[in-house]
């Protein structure tokens, strides 16, 4: 597959070795470079945002192409990792991998995929020394789908068309939709591209539609795909209003107490206001305000009491009387103000003669600032009524169909909880091999904590005795053992998801049978594991075995695969071949440690200098004791250097630079991970201009931070808890430009509010215009929006009549100055 890199950002971004699609237990950070590997995006993210399905043709690699009716190639070991230098010229197979399920394993790539892990919302690649090498972030890149493509196009004509664009298509990745043959999606290391594409290919191919689209991840992320481009939005159609007049305040009274609160006519919502004298200064009004557009007299008459009845009914006209359809295009041209629209839609007229729909952008940060602004801003068809817009954000999970299925009932037991905090939950059926998961709320801290309780449930649990992961290297192959693995799930009512590169089975679905499953899993292994022999043939060897080496090897392999045979002075492991080796490495290092007195100090630890405790062999001949080993690795997270693990034998003259490989196996996987989470952190903390931390307190998701001087920087949208930060000056401010930030948060703002005090100025209630009232009356009219307002209180009212009775009743008259 086609290389991805931002052209213009080539020279500094490094190349990178691309590892094949891997699927990847939900909840456990994953060890492939997936984000340069489109193939590692999942089923359901193979469909663009219009659902449509993508091919698996890139970049370099022309899909019309027929094969000849020849021998089967052999599969291309280089395209399978995601780029092949031979491009069309390659005479090995570029082509789909097969599927197991969302578990696939490859021991070609182990060692690469062990340096890679997901933490912090990001793609972590470790080196020597467990030293993070290398950051990358979902926001790195950007994708664009191209229609209204000629009939028969390839993806040559793609990149020929982005380079006369002036587009650099050098690593980019090209999808042809295998349902819509005029549709091809690109993906690039780049995040402005889509603009750049968007303008260019526009201006020089009229006939192409480039819209940008959300990046698809990669199988098993960790990194939940959360979508923050929707806008939800209501206003209400015109209602009427009717003046019930009575001759007396009592009677006014009566009827306001009899009527009961949110009445209903003809399906639309009433109030009454409470009586107010009327404008001849001797009868009194009861105000129904909310009554449709169709109410007659009798239909006011019916739900009051005859004994309470008015003697006169005085029913408003309409002024504005657009149909929906108008309406709705007025509502469309004040969203697309802000941005270019991917979908629209808007429902029916709702009985209480709501009209609701949802618009959705094409860009997060277009969407975030139409629902600030536009939210209770006063109609264009409507001086009384106003459009109520929302942020909508959309998390989803893509997990295995087989392990939804034993979770359901702990997710449905949070449904009812999270139906009352108004947020929906959806299981898309599988496209492929997986189930789409989807939570869709507007609050954003009832999201995060929704999208927290579901992550605990699909991170399910990792399998470990003693510290140690429980596994086998017969479960990397799909043969007997797994069969087995297959049925211990049936029998249990289980989910096992095995993971060959962390050498682990992540179980869903064991509340409370953890126990069980662990015993059973180990008792499988104990049952497929051969027992290899290791004799004892030499003096030495036997007294190294009881002098301490069993242990050793036990220390390392775990308690229950080595033992000693008396009957045939041997050691038994009980085991892999991998376990046999090691265990014959274990036993070669320490018989060259007791070969000579010039190796005697090496038994010592370089730490404590004492007789090294469990002790553990370097590479480079030195013993550490175990407690000592972890403490030295864990003590470079306060080295005010560059994070790195190196020996400290020798009096510390040593330095050797472990091999993160060699790292793994001297600590348990638990410390293992703890110390490439430590590693990642120092990384970040020493790197604050490219790298910053999510400021919401105990969030520890990054984002690459971007110069003050961006006309338009970045928002990030936090994968973890949600909150919305300017990648710029990283604080929240939306509708705002970072100046206007600062200035709100350097005083400025309380400098003006201090300054309008003191000028007489207020600030309109609805829209925040500041007002000066000159001369006058007490009731004004905002010239920003309209509304009807009381210079004494800052009360709002949809009319002038209303505010003159407000002025008259709670404050005793209008005061000319």
């Amino acid at each position: 597959m086609g290389n991805v890199c931002d052209g213009e950002s080539r020279q500094s971004q490094p190349e990178i070795e691309l590892a094949p699609r891997v699927a990847q237990p939900q909840g456990e950070p994953i060890h492939a470079q997936p984000v340069l590997d489109i193939e590692a995006a999942s089923e359901a993210s193979r469909h663009d945002s219009s659902g449509i399905p993508l091919q698996t043709d890139t970049a370099h690699h022309d899909p019309t192409t027929i094969p000849s009716q020849q021998e089967p190639r052999r599969p291309c070991r280089f395209y399978a990792k995601g780029y092949c230098k031979s491009g069309d010229t390659c005479t090995l197979l570029h082509g789909k991998p097969e599927e197991d399920d969302g578990e696939e394993r490859s021991k070609e790539n182990k060692k690469g995929r062990d340096s890679i892990r997901e933490l912090g919302g990001a793609w972590v690649r470790f080196g020597p020394g467990a030293a993070a090498t290398e950051i990358i972030l979902p926001s790195d890149f950007s994708a664009v789908r191209i229609s209204n493509l000629p009939t028969g196009f390839s993806t040559q004509l793609i990149e020929d068309m982005l380079w006369r664009a002036g587009l650099n298509r050098s690593r980019c990745d090209i999808y042809v939709s295998s349902t819509k043959k005029d549709t091809a999606m690109v993906r690039v290391w780049s995040p402005s591209f889509p603009k750049k594409a968007w303008g260019y290919l526009g201006t020089r191919n009229p006939d192409l539609e480039v819209v940008p689209i959300p990046v698809p991840f990669p199988v098993g992320s960790n990194l939940r795909r959360v979508d923050c481009r929707e806008v939800q939005f209501t206003w209400y159609r015109p209602s009427r209003e009717v003046n019930l007049i009575f001759s007396t305040r009592e009677a006014a009274l009566r009827l306001h107490r009899q009527v009961p609160t949110g009445f209903t006519v003809h399906g639309y919502r009433v109030i009454a206001h409470p009586p107010a004298l009327g404008d001849d200064l001797v009868t009194w009004v009861v105000r129904l305000t909310g009554l449709p557009e169709i109410v007659r007299d009798q239909d006011v008459i019916q739900i009051i009491p005859k004994r309470h009845w008015p003697f006169q009914n005085q029913i408003r006209y309409l002024v504005y009387t657009n149909d929906t359809e108008t309406e709705s295009t007025f509502v469309r041209s004040m969203l697309d103000e802000y941005g270019p629209l991917e979908r629209w839609e808007v429902s029916e007229i709702s009985e209480g003669g709501q009209i609701k729909g949802q618009a959705v952008f094409f860009e997060e940060s277009h969407a975030r600032n139409a629902a600030t602004s536009l939210d209770g801003k006063r109609l264009p068809f409507s001086k009384s009524r106003r459009l109520s817009t929302t942020l909508v954000t959309v998390v989803k999970f893509d997990v295995l169909p087989r392990v939804y299925e034993v979770v359901q009932d702990q997710i449905n037991a949070h449904k009812r909880s999270w139906e009352d905090q108004n947020i929906d939950f959806a299981a898309i059926p599988p496209r492929g091999s997986y189930v789409t998961l989807q939570l869709k709320g507007c609050d954003r801290e009832s999201m995060a904590k929704a999208k927290h309780e579901l992550e605990l449930i699909l991170a399910g649990e990792v399998m470990r005795q003693r510290g140690k992961n429980i596994w086998h290297s017969s479960f990397n192959n799909t043969g007997e053992a797994y069969e087995t693995l297959k049925t211990i799930e049936k029998e249990l009512g289980i989910a096992i998801v095995r993971d060959g590169w962390l050498s682990q089975f992540r179980v869903f679905g064991a509340e409370g049978r953890q126990a069980l499953v662990a015993k059973t899993l180990n008792r499988l292994i104990k049952d497929i594991s051969s027992p290899h022999v290791i004799r004892l043939d030499q003096l030495s060897e036997f007294c190294w075995a009881v002098g301490g080496g069993l242990e050793e090897i036990q220390s390392q392999l775990g308690q229950e695969k080595a033992a000693f045979d008396e009957s045939s002075d041997s050691i038994l492991i009980q085991g892999s071949e991998d376990d046999l080796a090691q265990a014959k490495l274990i036993m070669a290092r320490g018989q060259a440690r007791a070969s000579g007195d010039s190796l005697k100090p090496k038994q010592y630890c370089q730490i404590c200098f004492w007789v090294a405790e469990e002790p553990v062999m370097t590479s480079c001949n030195h013993s550490y004791c175990d407690h000592c080993f972890v403490g030295m690795c864990e003590a470079m997270a306060t080295n005010p250097g560059e994070f790195c693990i190196t020996c400290e034998g020798d009096a510390g003259k040593c330095r050797k630079v472990f091999e993160l490989a060699e790292i793994r196996s001297l600590l348990l996987s638990e410390t293992f991970d703890k110390i490439l989470e430590e590693s990642f952190t120092s990384f970040v903390q020493r790197h604050q201009d490219q790298f910053r931390y999510c400021p919401t307190p105990d969030c520890s998701q990054v984002y690459r931070a971007t110069s003050r001087t961006e006309k338009e920087p970045p928002e990030f949208t936090c994968n973890n808890c949600l909150a919305s930060i300017c990648t710029a000056c990283h604080a929240a401010h939306p509708a705002l430009t970072c100046a206007e930030h600062q200035d709100h948060a350097s005083g400025g703002l309380q400098a003006l509010n201090k300054l309008k005090k003191k000028l007489g100025v207020q600030d309109c209630p609805r829209c925040q215009t500041s007002l000066e009232k000159i001369a006058g009356c007490d009731h004004i009219i905002c010239e920003g929006c309209g509304t009807d307002i009381c210079w004494v209180c800052m009360a709002a009212f949809d009319n002038g009549d209303a505010c003159y009775q407000h002025l008259m009743t709670v404050h005793k008259g209008v005061d000319y100055d």
